[in-house]
């Protein structure tokens, strides 16, 4: 398993809480900031925003068991870069945030099968543009077959391949919000 560089504490702090189990509470949590992960959202999909915002609160939701915040900054999905541009959207990637990217019907890296892949993780070793894709018609068609809401799907994909984030592509696990079903 690779991990990610520059986010050890947050790999610590995922790993040490999901061991220690629901009823954990660490001495001395409330004087400790918590560590943030800040996730720059393109919207290409169109996904609707109330389904949106209550997908990124369910996927902040199961990173709070964690001790992590989620933020949250919208990004124009527009791809032009304005030179001198103090949008934090056209800054260089911090060492702990990443790209999320909700698209209809997004391309699949060529080792994955199409279907009904939720989300896919595009990792590169420069981490210059670290990117998690979320798949709306996917996560509808999912909602349907499951009875969930599609903002629980979103928002437990979210989780999901941002854990590939941190983690890195091959972070499975036999259950919880790293299992793939």
């Amino acid at each position: 398993m690779r991990i990610r560089a520059g986010v050890p504490t947050l790999v610590a702090a995922i790993a040490f809480t999901w061991a220690a189990g629901p009823g954990f509470v660490a001495l001395g949590a409330s004087q400790a900031p918590k560590p943030t992960i800040t996730l720059r959202v393109l919207n290409e999909g169109a996904v609707d925003v109330r389904v949106l915002l209550l997908a990124k609160i369910e996927a902040a939701r199961i990173f709070t068991r964690s001790g992590i915040d989620l933020v949250w900054l919208d990004c124009e999905p527009s791809g032009s870069v304005e030179w001198g541009s103090v949008s934090p959207c056209q800054r260089d990637l911090g060492p702990t945030e990443y790209w999320m990217r909700f698209v209809t019907r997004g391309r699949l890296p060529s080792r994955e099968p199409t279907g009904d892949i939720l989300g896919f993780t595009e990792l590169e070793e420069s981490r210059t543009s670290d990117t998690a894709v979320v798949r709306y018609a996917a996560a509808v068609d999912a909602a349907e077959k499951w009875r969930a809401g599609v903002d629980q799907i979103l928002g437990a994909t979210m989780a999901h391949e941002v854990g590939h984030l941190l983690l890195g592509a091959s972070a499975h696990s036999a259950n919880g919000v790293m299992c793939g079903y």
